[in-house]
């Protein structure tokens, strides 16, 4: 017997949310779509609604249903699963989410991994041009996804599953611990001025002097100058994004860093530079260890924009 099933195949519920009316407190919590991002649930976005009204008990989630978010051009078809429900709450989701119920908590587990592994296609299952298009459910309910029809071994591939998606958590904790002992780092260094004076003791803390500098208004260490940025670089120069074919002066075949993969340089994630054919007397824009990297074009002004990479031995 194939594994292969429609979606309609395996679900037993699918409907939407309700339109809520939020309330400051109470024992009913109601998700939107702010609150499912990178296939989890993130309660901090959560409201609550007027627990005195009468609702459909299917509306209420769950342990192991699946949420896809179903209105708005880059929200719709973001996929997350209830693991567990906070206690003494009961939770339910606005009317711009999709909720799928299945037999078994280990069914949705499997069904969810399958369905977040092609979110980038379920984002494109809209119905309609607008910003706040609906998200085609016909689509969705088509789609054949692959895993064993057998408990046990839908259970032994969500533990393994699982287990990856812990390590990831536990990854991007330690990446956010480490970011924000850098910062805190810098405000010692740069903003109290307590770095290690040349006995290794706190600078200002320890009696350090310091003067009055007119262009920043404060004080600094005694010594120290204000210089802009453009007093200390050397050369700065554009890059190159070349061809994907060797064809004219475009010989030379090299890594090209993208905006995509300066977090991944900065390590938030993957660097997938492509490899492209580049003109040969663009060599000298080539990369060398200690050159920052800014990306200066192509994302949101709030969001890419800006960011910046330096680049090192190691990188």
């Amino acid at each position: 017997m194939s594994n292969w099933r429609r979606v309609d195949e395996i679900i037993t519920y699918h409907g939407k949310g309700v339109t809520p009316k939020y309330v400051d407190k109470s024992s009913i919590i109601v998700l939107n779509q702010k609150c499912i991002r990178n296939n989890k649930i993130d309660y901090s976005f959560a409201q609550y609604i007027d627990e005195n009204k009468i609702y459909n008990e299917e509306k209420f989630l769950k342990i192991g249903d699946i949420l896809i978010n179903s209105t708005g051009q880059g929200t719709a078809g973001r996929v997350a699963l209830v693991e567990y429900i906070p206690e003494n709450f009961k939770i339910i989701v606005d009317s711009h989410i999709l909720v799928l119920r299945t037999n078994n908590f280990f069914e949705s587990k499997c069904l969810n991994y399958s369905l977040f592994s092609i979110e980038s296609t379920l984002q494109k299952f809209m119905d309609g041009s607008t910003g706040q298009g609906e998200f085609d459910r016909v689509r969705l309910f088509n789609v054949k996804v692959g895993y064993s029809r057998d408990i046990s071994t839908q259970q032994k591939i969500a533990s393994v599953l699982s287990a990856l998606d812990d390590k990831i958590e536990l990854n991007n904790k330690i990446n956010a611990e480490l970011e924000q002992m850098a910062k805190l780092l810098y405000d010692y260094w740069f903003v109290q001025f307590d770095f290690p004076n040349e006995e290794g003791k706190p600078y200002k803390s320890s009696g350090g002097k310091t003067v009055y500098n007119e262009v920043l208004k404060r004080e600094v260490p005694e010594g120290w100058e204000v210089q802009v940025f453009s007093d200390w670089i050397k050369e700065t120069k554009a890059g190159d994004w070349g061809k994907d074919t060797e064809e004219g002066n475009y010989t030379e075949r090299v890594y090209c860093v993208r905006g995509a993969d300066i977090n991944g340089l900065n390590g938030k994630g993957e660097v997938k530079a492509p490899q492209r054919f580049i003109l040969k007397n663009n060599l000298s824009k080539a990369l060398k260890a200690n050159d920052f990297i800014i990306e200066i074009s192509g994302g949101s002004p709030t969001q890419s924009t800006g960011r910046i990479a330096l680049l090192t031995n190691k990188t």
